[in-house]
């Protein structure tokens, strides 16, 4: 997926720091921290006791400060020390991933392949119950195989097609990263000036055009341009704000364009999920205040509850033709027909990559 001779070029120093920070959030004392949920990796001896432990945030934890019987219960045991997820795990398993993943090895595979076979000795260690993981963010997934994901890439990234990511501060570029890619992998990742198109727009909702056609003219069609507002950035990622991702979307601050097959079904969905859960939550606020209130008896007696959901519908309807005209989506019917019928990632791969990461990044919301 990667050529041996990859290029890494014309990154500005600056820029390619405030990349690697991008997600980071700033929290209420000014200060940042990385944008991970709190958790804990345990290590146990073949007796079941604690030995090391290791915080994602915090650093080395104490292990005596863990009774092995107190991980019995993961979801309890996170919920009693504040943690979003918890990897328990033998010594001697890891050993057996590592012993069986190198027996699987040729020399001179690459990075996927090792990954792959790091990630099939794991799985057998799962099923034995020897690593547990709370929450299952894997539950039903069965890691594909080499030809699986090569499929995949394909179709994310075709052969002598670019993608790019473009950050903006205002009017002012934050960050960007260009993958290109050659007849076989990845042959450069790069910053702007690869383009030689000179400063970025400042007007850059109304001007990203200008750098689609650039890089098209140097490094060969775009199959995916991203360009966001670095404001839209850290709420996503947050994740405290409900709605973050459609808000986005509307008042484009968030621009995909080229949209790809694949990810267009994908986008559409999240933005009507995204909206349609700010309208359950204003629902629920709604209930509450009208319930505790001399007004409850006349909310119910008139079908409350059936004009909220009459809203919700039209908050729904409202999104879908906000997406319509925010996003390049034209046609939009047609392309999720295609999507469905000929990009079907979750075919290729056997499970259905965005529900792993929507397990995922419900590990990021607040609970």
């Amino acid at each position: 997926m990667i050529d041996d001779d990859v290029r890494f070029r014309d990154f500005q120093p600056e820029r390619l720091h405030r990349l690697t920070r991008l997600l980071l959030i700033r929290d209420g004392a000014g200060g940042v921290r990385p944008a991970v949920p709190p958790g804990i990796l345990v290590l146990r001896d073949d007796a079941g006791r604690p030995v090391k432990a290791l915080h994602c945030i915090d650093g080395r934890v104490d292990p005596g400060g863990i009774d092995a019987g107190d991980l019995d219960d993961l979801g309890r045991f996170a919920a009693s020390r504040g943690l979003r997820w918890v990897v328990d795990c033998r010594l001697s398993s890891l050993e057996e991933v590592i012993e069986s993943a190198s027996a699987e090895l040729r020399p001179g595979e690459d990075l996927v392949q090792v990954g792959l076979c790091l990630a099939r000795a794991a799985e057998a260690e799962m099923k034995a119950g020897r690593i547990r993981i709370w929450p299952e963010l894997f539950e039903g997934i069965a890691v594909p195989s080499r030809k699986a994901l090569d499929r995949v890439f394909d179709i994310v990234l075709p052969p002598s097609t670019c993608a790019l990511l473009y950050v903006f501060d205002g009017p002012a570029l934050h960050a960007e990263v260009i993958v290109a890619r050659g007849s076989r992998g990845v042959s450069s990742i790069s910053g702007h000036d690869a383009l030689d198109a000179g400063s970025p727009p400042r007007r850059w909702r109304e001007g990203y055009r200008d750098l689609l056609e650039a890089a098209e003219g140097k490094l060969g069609p775009p199959s995916l341009g991203v360009f966001v507002e670095l404001s839209a950035v850290r709420a996503m990622i947050d994740g405290s704000q409900p709605g973050a991702f459609t808000r986005a979307l509307a008042g484009k601050d968030l621009i995909i364009d080229p949209m790809p097959l694949w990810l267009a079904g994908p986008v559409g969905a999240a933005a009507v999920h995204d909206a349609v859960e700010v309208g359950r939550r204003a629902r629920a606020q709604l209930d509450g205040v009208l319930e505790s209130s001399r007004l409850g008896r006349l909310w119910s007696r008139s079908g409350g509850g059936a004009l909220a959901g009459r809203l919700a519908g039209q908050i729904r309807g409202a999104v879908e033709e906000k997406l319509r005209e925010a996003a390049p989506l034209r046609h939009v019917e047609e392309k999720l027909d295609h999507l469905r019928h000929k990009v079907d990632l979750a075919e290729v791969l056997g499970f259905d990559p965005f529900t792993v990461a929507e397990r995922l990044a419900a590990l990021w919301k607040e609970p």
